[in-house]
């Protein structure tokens, strides 16, 4: 599966920076964009909402309209590679794990902590913004950098999606095979 899911992450990359010479010009993408202010992770909808309307204020439709067609290719590619783990996991030796117990909860942990800091750290930009000890508009300002920053994460993403998805999915399928499910059956009672 790691094959696959190597194989699936270039084609990502590959389409990525394909669009990215097509859509916008290279250089207007290490522009920082006025008005914009430090926002927390990619994945929460306000920080796209924030980052589009930035690049619209601005006048730079292009990089909005990359900006857009990377985050659909980033959730495809989340959504394919999750399926696929699942549908691995479905169909795989029952009990058998991709992911060791302590990798899993570490992910989960580094995960949390992303959550659970990203706000107080904008804050912290943005005060550093105010105070005038950081730029107005520094390299979080550019659309280059928060594409970098989509791909590099929505390749790390991808692979625990896709690894837990499995794990999740051979766990289920042990559970049934213990409960002497063996198929899909309709839980209707039979007409007598």
């Amino acid at each position: 599966m790691t094959r696959l899911i190597v194989l699936a992450v270039a084609i990502y990359v590959a389409v990525v920076a394909t669009l990215a010479g097509v859509l916008a010009d290279p250089v207007q993408l290490f522009e920082p964009v006025p008005w914009y202010r430090a926002a927390d992770f990619w994945v929460i909808p306000e920080t796209s909402a924030d980052r589009l309307s930035a690049l619209a204020a601005a006048g730079r439709s292009a990089e909005g309209l990359l900006y857009t067609a990377v985050l659909g290719a980033s959730l495809v590619l989340l959504g394919a590679l999750a399926s696929l783990g699942a549908g691995l996991g479905l169909t795989a030796d029952a009990g058998r794990r991709l992911l060791p117990v302590r990798e899993t909860l570490l992910f989960l942990c580094v995960l949390l902590l992303v959550v659970l800091t990203a706000d107080p750290l904008v804050a912290l930009a943005r005060d550093l913004e105010t105070q005038g000890v950081a730029p107005r508009a520094g390299i979080y300002a550019m659309p280059a950098y928060w594409i970098a920053t989509i791909v590099l994460t929505c390749a790390m993403l991808g692979r625990y999606a896709a690894f837990l998805a499995h794990d999740a999915a051979a766990w289920a399928r042990a559970g049934w095979k213990r409960a002497g499910v063996t198929g899909w059956s309709s839980s209707r009672p039979s007409e007598a």
